[in-house]
This record gives structure tokens, sequence and C-alpha cells, in this order.
């Protein structure tokens, strides 16, 4: 769905003020895939993210979506972005209409549908992020932090993109916001949709993530299955990051001698380790 060869991005360049955000990136995201990047503030994970749909363009190399480059004189800019929805961290900064329900809209509105297809897509997009009805007709900046988050990714999902990318989706969200969220963004992926999730909480990335992209000072420092990066928690020290808490209370007990696997990175994996060592005991 998208790669990218020898991506380099410089903002300001030729000032006093010029800055290197992102630095020879090569990658290939492929349909099906959620893929998880992470990395410290400033390592350019929001720029990386925003050249995969055009918003942002190459200072060198290129990006390619579905095989069209992006930078290319003909490239349809509009197709895409249909393509490859972006969700940025800060939702209001995406509410453009008077109501919810104009506002998931709008796009479709723009692919000049018919009024009952457009209806038919807000609400599809609206049930698959969980947006009740009765909000429909609010203003998004009535919403709660969580509506907010689901209403803007709803605006997204009613374009019917191939892939979804989110920056900082749970930010700011309580605890049951952000399992309710994350739920439904597992959800889209296994009825089809290519994710791509930006977040610095790792346990987030731990409980979604197939493959993690690890960004440092706007290089790749590495790029591996979810399972292969948490293991390298030293590396990841380095360089300002962490593995989940749960990675954390897992080598604790390894070095007490207690016999637990290195792919252990959620609760849930956790917690199956440790009744089947309790029930191992018991038997004995």
């Amino acid at each position: 769905m998208i790669k990218t060869q020898g991506l380099c991005h410089v903002y300001q360049p030729g000032s006093p003020f010029e800055k290197h955000a992102i630095e020879d990136i090569s990658l290939h995201i492929q349909k099906g895939e959620f893929v998880g990047i992470i990395g410290h503030t400033g390592s350019g994970k929001s720029t990386l993210i925003q050249h995969f749909n055009a918003l942002e363009m190459p200072t060198s190399g290129k990006v390619y979506v579905d095989g069209v480059d992006t930078s290319a004189p003909k490239a349809d800019l509009r197709l895409i972005r249909r393509k490859v929805g972006l969700v940025f961290q800060y939702p209001e900064h995406q509410f453009m209409e008077e109501t919810v329900r104009k506002d998931i809209a709008f796009g479709p509105s723009n692919l000049r549908l018919s009024q009952r297809d457009i209806e038919e897509c807000v609400l599809e997009a609206a049930a698959m992020v969980g947006l009740r009805p009765e909000l429909l007709d609010k203003s998004p900046f009535d919403l709660s932090g969580g509506e907010k988050r689901r209403a803007a990714i709803a605006g997204v999902l009613a374009m019917r993109p191939g892939v979804l990318v989110l920056d900082e989706p749970t930010a700011g969200l309580d605890p049951a916001g952000r399992d309710e969220l994350l739920t439904r963004i597992k959800e889209m992926h296994e009825n089809g949709l290519t994710v791509v999730l930006v977040s610095h909480s790792m346990e987030d990335i731990a409980k979604t993530a197939q493959r993690i992209i690890v960004l440092n000072e706007g290089r790749i420092a590495m790029d591996g299955s979810t399972a292969y990066v948490f293991s390298h928690a030293d590396e990841l020290g380095a360089m300002g990051l962490s593995v989940p808490q749960v990675s954390v209370v897992m080598a604790l007990l390894r070095k007490q001698g207690v016999s637990i696997p290195d792919a252990v990175y959620t609760v849930d994996q956790a917690k199956r380790v440790i009744i089947g060592l309790y029930n191992k005991a018991h038997k004995e």
C-alpha cells in the first residue's frame, strides 16, 4: 500500500532555521498490516505519516501509494488522500461543520455522491467507531474527548480509505475511553483495514500492533515484529523509550529464575503464562 525510498524532509531549507526532520527513510507497509510507529518527541513521526497521504512532499526521495508516486506532476492527490486517511492528534483541528453528521458527510459530499449514498457512508462510519446516532445532530465541539476522537475517525472512514493513519488517537482519554477506542481500531483492522498507529504509549502499541517501526533522530532505528522490538529494552532505553510495564515485571521474574518466555509484552500474555506456571506447579 505505502512505500518510501530514501525519503528526506527538510523544513525551511537554506535558512538559519533549517531542520532535517526525517532522513533516508525506506519502508514498505503492506495491505492488511497493523503497524505501530514509536519514537521520542521530535523523532520525525508526525512528519513521516504526513507524507503517507501527500500532506507533506519529499525534499528528496520518493513516496508511493498503491504504486503511484505522490510527487509526480500528474499524481491525483485527492485520490491518494481518499486511499490513505489521516486522523490528527487533536480532533478539533479537523472539524469544520456545525453538526457531527455534516462533518462526517463532508468528504463523501465532495465525491458527488447521491444524498442517500452520503447518508449511508455517514451511518456506516459512525457505527464503525461506536458513535451513538443521537450524537450525530450535535455540534462536534459539544462532544466529550472520546466522542470527538471517534467523530474525527468517522469523518475519515466515511471516505472508505484502504489505510487509516492515526496520530496519538488515545492521548488525553481516560482508561475506559482508551480501551474502547483501541478495541474499535482493532476491529476495523480485523475487517480488512490497513492501520498505522503513532503513539507514545507502549501499552497501546503492545495491545494492537503486529509490527513496530522505531524512529530516532529522523531515521529508522528498528523495524520488526512487536515481540522483536520489545525484546530490545536496552536499545529502546538508550533512545529514551521504554517497553510496556508488564515486560519490565516479566524481566524481573526471569532474573529471579522464573521460566518466562521472552515474547511477553501484554497483560493477557502475562496472565496466560502465570496461570500456566501455577497449574504446572500444582500438578507436580
